[in-house]
């Protein structure tokens, strides 16, 4: 059995029903507008965040080369000074030979030297 309602409240009724659809209806587009504004912001920080790791991974990438040329570089370097250290161990050795012949050498095996040929050799190290 329905329930009595006075016939002049049905209008009220209707009415209150009427602005309260018209308000739900006008909050839940708010929402979704409010929901579609949020989606647009996270979708630009996205791209502005994959712009700035694609921008650091290939700064890494390139990182990553340089320090591998400069390793071997470094290599290359540390090689050529034992190269040059050894060389140097050689002319050295050489050197400090000559300079004991001479040291030792006897006094009758001295003999007059051109002054442009004493000046080269005083120069020697």
């Amino acid at each position: 059995m329905p329930l009595p309602i006075s016939a002049a409240f049905m209008p009220v009724i209707i009415r209150v029903l009427g602005w309260a659809i018209l308000l739900l209806s006008l909050a839940g587009g708010a929402g979704w507008l409010y929901h579609k504004y949020q989606i647009g912001s996270l979708k630009y920080d996205l791209r502005s965040v994959e712009a700035d790791r694609d921008y650091w991974q290939a700064t890494a990438v390139e990182n990553k080369a340089l320090l591998a040329a400069e390793r071997a570089e470094r290599i290359a370097i540390i090689e050529a000074i034992r190269n040059l250290r050894s060389e140097i161990a050689g002319v050295d050795q050489r050197y400090q030979a000559l300079q004991h012949k001479i040291r030792d050498s006897p006094p009758a095996d001295d003999g007059p030297v051109a002054p442009v040929l004493r000046q080269a050799l005083d120069g020697l190290p």
